[in-house]
């Protein structure tokens, strides 16, 4: 279960975590199952089973000699259920019943049953239909055919005993042995007039008892058996799904550091088109945009970088709005940035921002504005105020700034979209604007397009500092994590980590609102900081 458990140990909580996401299939399976035996349960004729009971007798001819012994006692029990399930009594029992009745030898052995009571002294005939009175019929009639059977075969026995005493009789002279054959004869008699140790009716059926309804065992069963299938196949289907779903593994397919695990965005943001760090500063997005931001800064240390795209593998992995948020927090950090739009087939920054009617990057690269006109300024937030030290004497402390505001954020869309997207990733004015970008902010961050399926963005690594990976939680797979990883190999910028979107609550770092409150301060009252 490579996709379940990310190729680590097979863990409790790895199980729990494979249910939660399946838990719909599981739910499923436990409701139908059960149903499907209630209905069938409910929807089954009424059954009446009636008994009869049967005192078993046997007789037993032994000739040694000459002589023979007749010995009269029960036979052993499984021999009697034998005899007892014998077409044969079947039909002696179809011709008791008569031709009224229309049930074959076939059908009474499929609506009877036989059992010996544990001393072997008493065999039991059930019967089972639809009817009351058929069922008692039926069992009377079987426990009959079987005595007549049963004593038939003995008769059978006496009969070809005697016919053996009566041969050696006439071939024995008078003496010891003709007197103990003669004997023999003279049991065989008695036994055959008396017809002792013969079965009879013990206690005949009456009429059939209504069998008790299954109803709740068979849907307790379908509950039991729902539930097993839906674990199997929640289980199924997850070493079926090839996505991947934990930051490690993520971590492990492209072998980058991860910088963040951004939370889900608002659905309310996404439908307006809105940004976590201007609408929602202080929401968990914001706050994970935030660690985000740090944990870039402290990857940048070691390289000197000043452009930084961010791409992702596929479409629709959050690239867009994580760069437009993550801009926002540089800017609201103090930090001067510029973010430009350079997904030249699907751009969307310019979604974000009020531009205007501002000119784009490729009006720039073809001469119709100017640098200037396309740098449009952003206001980074009514709250994002600068912090500045005091001239207090032995206090030192920091106070609010208003007036001093923060550093704008300028943003160039597109523009018209180029009609060779790859020729234009490689021009000289393309470049040029890089250039020119570099000399008026220290941070130049770029939503590039994906990686897979099209050129661009591979071209585009060529000409950036670093790059920044967007995985969306839930959509990525193993084999598209494969090729991203092998594309980034060939890129010659320098790889800052990636960032996971959508990310589980067990995934991010917060999952609340967590803010300082505003109040009035006394101005006479330094506040440390």
């Amino acid at each position: 279960m490579e996709s379940g458990f990310e190729r680590g140990p097979v863990t409790l909580a790895g199980y729990l975590r494979v249910l939660r996401r399946r838990k719909w299939i599981v739910l499923v399976a436990l409701v139908l199952a059960p149903c499907a035996a209630y209905f069938v349960a409910s929807r089954e004729a009424v059954r009446y089973q009636a008994t009869a009971e049967v005192l078993l007798g046997g007789q037993s001819v032994t000739t040694t000699g000459g002589s023979s012994q007749v010995s009269f006692g029960p036979t052993s029990s499984q021999l009697t259920v034998t005899m007892a399930r014998l077409p044969a009594v079947a039909k002696m029992a179809a011709n008791r019943l008569g031709a009224d009745s229309q049930v074959t030898p076939t059908a009474i052995l499929g609506q009877t049953a036989v059992g010996v009571s544990p001393d072997g002294t008493l065999l039991w005939v059930s019967a089972t239909t639809g009817d009351a009175l058929d069922a008692q019929r039926i069992a009377n009639a079987y426990a009959h055919a079987f005595i007549a059977y049963q004593a038939a075969n003995q008769n059978a026995s006496v009969a070809a005993a005697r016919r053996s005493l009566e041969r050696r009789l006439t071939k024995t002279p008078s003496g010891a042995v003709h007197d103990s054959i003669s004997n023999a004869l003279e049991s065989l008699d008695v036994a055959q007039a008396l017809r002792v140790g013969g079965s009879r009716v013990f206690q005949a059926a009456g009429p059939g008892g209504e069998l008790p309804s299954h109803i709740r065992r068979n849907t307790a069963i379908g509950g039991a058996i729902g539930l097993v299938i839906g674990l199997a196949l929640a289980f199924l289907f997850e070493a079926l799904d090839t996505r991947i779903r934990t930051s490690d593994a993520v971590e492990e397919q492209l072998g980058l550091p991860l910088l963040a695990s951004l939370p889900a965005h608002h659905r309310g943001l996404i439908r307006k088109s809105k940004l976590a760090m201007l609408d929602r500063p202080n929401g968990p997005q914001a706050e994970a945009l935030r660690v985000l931001r740090t944990n870039l800064e402290f990857a940048m240390l070691s390289h000197d970088v000043q452009t930084v795209m961010v791409t992702s593998a596929l479409e629709e992995e959050g690239k867009s709005t994580t760069v437009a948020n993550l801009a926002l927090a540089f800017a609201r950090a103090g930090r001067p940035v510029v973010l430009i739009d350079l997904d030249l087939r699907k751009p969307h920054v310019h979604k974000f921002f009020d531009l205007g009617d501002r000119p784009g990057l490729t009006e720039v690269a073809l001469g119709w504005s100017t640098l200037d006109e396309a740098l449009a300024p952003v206001h980074v937030g009514v709250d994002s105020l600068r912090l500045r030290p005091t001239n207090n004497g032995e206090n030192g402390y920091i106070e609010w700034d208003a007036d001093a505001g923060r550093p704008p954020l300028h943003v160039m869309k597109l523009g018209p979209a180029p009609p060779d997207p790859g020729e234009f990733i490689g021009s000289r004015p393309l470049h040029e604007i890089l250039e020119a970008l570099r000399q008026r902010a220290s941070l130049i961050l770029i939503d590039a397009p994906p990686l897979l399926g099209i050129g661009d963005g591979l071209a585009l690594g060529g000409k950036v500092d670093a790059t920044i990976v967007v995985v969306r939680m839930g959509q990525a797979r193993r084999g598209v994590l494969a090729r991203l990883s092998r594309l980034l190999a060939s890129m010659p910028a320098h790889k800052l980590g990636l960032v996971i979107t959508d990310a589980g609550a067990d995934e991010t770092y917060g999952t609340g609102e967590y803010a300082y409150r505003h109040y009035e301060r006394d101005p006479d009252i330094p506040v440390y900081r």
